[in-house]
């Protein structure tokens, strides 16, 4: 590449990439020859070095390169995205499928009080917690796929950036909690969950760092094992008899066994830190996320400003009231936050080959993460009574019933909101999303302020629902006014969600008084038959395969381009 580089401007010539031959075969090689050093950074199969393929003898740059052009590492067909997703969503709803019970058999154990004392330091601590975050999960899962240096120094920059802002977050929280908080168990609590705060920073920086070369894999075994100790352990406090602090202690033991776990695998498998970078470097990626890390801390502060604020106008009997629905809307919530992130790195790097094809695919994506959000948000408003009723004490919890009700029809526009996001970041116009993100940030906190005092959990359930049509609206009319430009009309966009909407609402309004259960397959198959009649419109045929390279004398297949070992950095 150093010899690329030095032959100045305009297009390589022959000598210069080593390629010889017809004008058409130069083509060919000189676009592979300029791109595949950075195709060849990660590997889909884990490998490295210098190897030829069995089948054609090609080489192997050039059979990724053949292989990207029909789906493969580009994560944005359906099928892709699903097959690299089934790791994380399997993880994440291990992790819910044990979480919710776990919630609820504690808000059953405690009182609405106490479990609403627990639930407001544990989200005040993931808000903090993603202050330390600072975007680079998105920002570094980027950088790396885009190479823009080599992935140990990147990986030394963000693990720097990640330990500043952590022990700066922890010395201002320590100061304001042994200044202003008065004693008591909430103090307690904190002084406790604060701790989470070092060990986010240490998987926030693996996370990145899996993400970007999509092993997805070893962060859901990581996810699994560090819920599993906070878990077993939290249900083993509760079963004793134990006070909320020992859970709250099982809660920092699990981050603490996820986060080892995480960095000896990476230290071993994936990469080490390097400290070779400069000041102007670390300066640069310290910018570029700010971005991002304003868009992230809105996205939680936005999620969870209900929480705080109801704890903080009203009592912690609320708080819990508001948490015990909340848990279940959670737990819905996650399958689009899993498949949103494996989507990611296949579309931006897609887009730096077909930006138009990219595109396409994500407002696929859009059409059928929406419609798939309507189908559970209809399940759940038609068995919202069921569940609290089977999984809470009878009389304790009633207000909650509502509250999910009305939350939950959030889930299709957040949706919306999860993919169209991750557009805007796939064509690099993060800067919009963040600003759009905390408008509507802004927006929820004067909803809640204006709502909580006079309607209480309804009211903070009704923020919630305002504000996220509000988030989404925003994004896809910008979004269609910019990437989507060329893709169809913002009422094709929304004609099958808005359909399906309008069909299962009325098969539940007309069947929920006769059974609640024949309301629910009713609503369920005439949203199904949206879906079906949507994705026969959109889904577009896989391009064919193209033919296998193979070896010629233009082009030796035991050579590698431009000295690269592989496209591994030296």
């Amino acid at each position: 590449m150093a010899h690329l580089l030095a032959a100045g401007p305009g297009p390589p010539s022959a000598a210069a990439t080593g390629v010889v031959g017809t004008p058409e075969k130069n083509s060919l090689h000189l676009i592979q020859a300029t791109t595949y050093p950075i195709h060849g950074l990660f590997k889909p199969d884990g490998g490295c070095g210098r190897r030829r393929s069995r089948e054609s003898g090609a080489p192997p740059g050039l059979r990724r390169r053949a292989r990207m052009t029909h789906g493969g590492p580009y994560l944005s067909s359906s099928k892709e995205v699903l097959k690299h997703s089934t790791y994380l969503l399997a993880a994440r709803l291990f992790v819910r499928l044990a979480s919710l019970p776990f919630m609820l058999y504690m808000a059953a154990r405690l009182r609405p009080e106490l479990f609403g004392t627990f639930t407001f330091v544990l989200v005040t601590v993931e808000i903090l917690s993603s202050l330390g975050d600072v975007g680079l999960t998105r920002y570094g899962a980027r950088a790396i796929i885009r190479a823009d240096m080599g992935k140990d120094r990147l990986a030394g920059i963000f693990f720097s950036i990640q330990v500043i802002t952590s022990v700066v977050l922890m010395a201002l929280a320590y100061s304001v909690l042994f200044i202003a908080a008065p004693d008591g168990t909430k103090k307690q609590l904190f002084m406790i969950a604060f701790l989470a705060l070092f060990f986010s920073s240490f998987i926030y920086t693996t996370e990145t760092l899996f993400t970007a070369e999509k092993r997805f894999g070893a962060s859901s075994v990581f996810q699994v094992l560090g819920k599993a100790v906070y878990l077993a352990l939290g249900l083993a406090a509760l079963a004793s008899g134990y006070s909320v602090l020992a859970v709250m202690a099982a809660y920092i033991t699990g981050m603490a066994v996820e986060s080892v776990l995480r960095m000896a695998y990476m230290w071993r498998r994936v990469t080490q830190f390097s400290g070779g970078y400069t000041v102007a470097e670390f300066r640069d990626v310290a910018l570029g996320t700010l971005p991002f890390a304003v868009s992230g801390v809105a996205v939680l502060l936005y999620y969870r400003a209900d929480t705080i604020i109801l704890g903080l106008i009203k009592s912690d009997f609320e708080v819990g009231i508001y948490s015990a629905a909340y848990s279940v809307f959670t737990f819905f919530f996650w399958i689009p936050v899993i498949v949103s992130r494996t989507l990611m790195p296949g579309l931006i790097e897609r887009y730096k080959q077909n930006p138009r094809e990219s595109l396409r695919s994500s407002v696929n994506w859009f059409s059928h993460m929406t419609l798939l959000g309507v189908a559970i948000a209809f399940s759940v408003t038609v068995m919202a009574r069921t569940f609290i009723d089977m999984l809470l004490p009878e009389g304790q919890y009633e207000e909650s019933i509502l509250v999910l009700q009305i939350l939950i029809w959030s889930i299709p526009v957040l949706m919306m909101v999860s993919v169209t996001l991750n557009t805007l970041i796939m064509a690099g116009q993060e800067r919009v999303g963040a600003s759009i993100t905390v408008i509507t940030t802004v927006a929820i906190i004067v909803l809640d302020l204006a709502l909580i005092p006079a309607y209480g959990v309804n009211g903070a359930a009704v923020a919630m629902a305002a504000a996220t049509a509000l988030w989404a609206g925003q994004l896809v009319w910008f979004a269609r006014r910019s990437a989507w430009m060329e893709l169809g009309s913002l009422t094709s966009l929304l004609a099958a969600p808005l359909t399906a909407a309008v069909a299962v609402t009325a098969v539940g309004l007309t069947l929920y008084r006769v059974n609640a259960f024949l309301a629910l397959a009713a609503g369920l198959a005439a949203c199904g038959l949206v879906a079906m009649a949507d994705y026969r419109s959109r889904e577009p045929a896989l391009p064919e395969r193209p033919a296998p390279v193979r070896p010629s004398d233009d082009y030796p297949a035991a050579e590698t381009v431009a000295g690269q070992d592989d496209g591994e950095p030296q």
